[in-house]
């Protein structure tokens, strides 16, 4: 199984009169979700479903990776994703990840989105390991290889990261 988690891409301040879950993506945000989804479509297997976060944001990123993508892969837009912890995103890719799908792609936010990278992402180069673990920018992913054959069947240990893309 390959996951990938994405940090939404930059996006505009929030406070008044913008509430955090309306917040759009800034010109740079909208940039790096382009480039991004070119990155993912050259990967040997491109997500074939997304789960997303319903913030303005997240939506916007997954619009934008996904129109980068060689096939449409399924999407779903999740209230659930929204600021979740480390542990409710991970019991959210067990409940809703389509079994038949090998390749799945998150798009949520910090700190849960980097926490969640951080425990699956046992193994895996040691600079790429470092990277991670000191910063989960907008925009970046973590592309993280899981010894599972279900998505059900995950464990919050024992990943290797592939890559960890930062733009």
């Amino acid at each position: 199984m390959r996951l990938h988690l994405l940090r939404h891409a930059r996006a505009a301040s929030g406070g008044d009169p913008i509430p955090d879950a309306s917040r759009p993506l800034t010109e740079v945000g909208r940039r790096e979700a382009s480039e991004l989804g070119s990155w993912l479509a050259a990967r040997p297997e491109p997500p074939r479903q997304v789960l997303c976060s319903s913030a303005r944001r997240a939506v916007e990123t997954m619009e934008r990776v996904v129109l980068q993508l060689p096939a449409k892969p399924d999407t779903r837009v999740m209230d659930d994703l929204y600021l979740a912890s480390a542990w409710k995103l991970f019991e959210l890719v067990r409940e809703n990840a389509d079994p038949e799908v090998t390749t799945l792609l998150v798009v949520a936010h910090n700190p849960g989105i980097a926490e969640l990278a951080a425990s699956l992402a046992e193994h895996g180069d040691p600079v790429a390991l470092r990277s991670l673990s000191r910063r989960f920018l907008p925009g970046s992913l973590a592309e993280i290889e899981l010894p599972a054959r279900r998505w059900d069947e995950i464990q919050p240990a024992g990943g290797t990261l592939v890559s960890h893309y930062t733009g």
